[in-house]
């Protein structure tokens, strides 16, 4: 016995209605990311600016104090890959509601191709739209070298910028007898900066967009 048949019309409608969600799932996430990121940024200033100007500084409340920002980086980069991720979904969508709607050859959704390192050169005469657009900016491994390599110098200076951050006001822990707590943030601080530079790493090869 064969399953229920499903039209063109409500193929087209289904998908419209799935990618519209899509789309906005991944433009909440996008907002909540640059949230997390901007909150982070604003934590370490504030500590940075307290510790450098404060004339008593408690070694045990130190010990603790970079763990926040490093949660919060940690998690933002967590955000960015499902973002990602989002994003391609979002994309199939795209290119399956374009061999459905009758439209022009020439509109046809292309296939961004992933060549690991290996950048491809964009054609200017062939259209984009959607969700390509946007990842031949941001995906280092769809974009050009000069689109890519701001990408990976800014997600690397956040990184650089938190293990500094953390590394100085551990170092004041140590230094105003934070004791066992001094190496509790420091064990804690390495987790998080490992889980961050292994989230950035796995949002530079984005697995989940593999075929």
């Amino acid at each position: 016995m064969s399953g229920p048949t499903t039209s063109r019309e409500e193929e087209i409608a289904f998908l419209s209605s799935l990618y519209q969600a899509e789309r906005a799932d991944t433009a909440a996430v996008f907002t909540n990311t640059l949230a997390v990121l901007g909150f982070a940024l604003t934590y370490m200033a504030a500590v940075a600016g307290y510790v450098t100007t404060s004339g008593s500084l408690n070694g045990s409340v130190l010990a603790f104090a970079p763990t926040p920002a490093c949660a919060l980086l940690a998690y933002h980069q967590v955000m960015v890959g499902m973002n990602g991720a989002r994003s391609h979904a979002a994309f199939l969508i795209e290119k399956r509601l374009a061999r459905l709607v009758a439209m022009d050859p020439s509109l046809t959704q292309g296939t961004p191709t992933r060549k690991n390192h290996e950048h491809p050169k964009r054609d200017y005469r062939t259209f984009r739209f959607g969700v390509t657009v946007g990842e031949e900016f941001l995906d280092p491994g769809v974009s050009s070298w000069g689109r890519s390599s701001a990408t990976i110098l800014v997600y690397g200076s956040l990184l650089i910028m938190t293990a500094a951050f953390s590394a100085h006001t551990l170092w004041l822990s140590f230094r105003h007898e934070g004791g066992v707590f001094s190496y509790a943030g420091c064990l804690l601080c390495a987790v998080l900066m490992a889980s961050m530079a292994w989230n950035m790493w796995l949002n530079l090869k984005r697995p989940e967009v593999r075929p």
